[in-house]
């Protein structure tokens, strides 16, 4: 249980940090598409995400060590940081900065979560910046649907996850007392992050329910995994309650007229 509560609390740190991040992305017009309204985009993103999943299996059957995944860890720390960074301060200043906190990833390991965690979000920050609702919308439920079929059904999640335990080397939030441990993937964090922002485009009401959705399905997850053995699709209650938190908004302003 008290697990569950710290794996909460990153998750809530990690949207409100890409609800920071995502708000001057957003105000400082930074995008990675051109026209963030074409779904399309959507199975640009989904595409992508697919064929990184496959290259990941592809190497996890053929490539016996570890320091590959590490070196993929760090490059999305430093990446991000900077990124971060950049949107307040110099290209060195930020990478200076980011140097330190890979560094730090190093020297302390407890450290590790929470780097990711801040990576995580800043990805979904930048996903959120560059797409609108209904893109965000669809590339959401496309995962969330895969997410469920790669774990219950294909089960290849589940390798990737276990070979890159294996490995040391996850790219999850990896939260451990004892000998008890709970993790929740980079990606899982990245979605409703996203969703999060694209709701800062339409109002403080938007984002307070889709925040607050994201943060129901995160305890609907949580008590899934208390109750359940095993590995399960958080991509499902995640963007369910963000998407929920969405609908309630639509429904507000369609019955107050605004």
């Amino acid at each position: 249980m008290k697990l569950s509560f710290l794996l909460f609390a990153v998750f809530s740190a990690s949207m409100l940090a890409a609800l920071f991040v995502g708000s001057n992305l957003i105000a400082q017009e930074v995008s990675i598409v051109e026209d963030s309204a074409d779904v399309a985009n959507s199975a640009y993103f989904f595409f992508y995400i697919l064929l990184a999943t496959a290259v990941l299996l592809v190497v996890l059957k053929f490539y016996r060590g570890r320091k590959l995944f590490v070196l993929m860890e760090a490059a999305l720390v430093f990446f991000t940081v900077d990124l971060a960074l950049e949107l307040f301060v110099d290209g060195l200043t930020s990478a200076g900065v980011a140097l330190a906190v890979v560094a730090l990833r190093f020297l302390w390991p407890v450290a590790r979560t929470y780097a990711l965690a801040f990576g995580a979000a800043v990805v979904g920050a930048l996903i959120g910046s560059s797409l609108d609702f209904v893109p965000a919308a669809v590339l959401a439920l496309a995962l969330a649907a895969y997410d469920y079929f790669a774990v219950f059904k294909s089960k290849h999640m589940v390798t990737l996850a276990k070979g890159l335990n294996e490995r040391n080397a996850a790219m999850a939030l990896t939260l451990k007392s004892g000998k008890q441990s709970i993790q929740l993937g980079t990606g899982d964090v990245v979605m409703p992050a996203a969703l999060c922002v694209t709701a800062l485009k339409v109002s403080d009401a938007a984002t307070a329910l889709t925040l607050g959705g994201a943060l129901l399905g995160c305890v609907a997850l949580l008590y899934a995994l208390e109750n359940r053995k095993g590995y399960f699709p958080a991509l499902p209650p995640l963007v369910g309650g963000a998407l929920l938190g969405w609908l309630a908004w639509f429904a507000a302003a369609a019955a107050l007229g605004f």
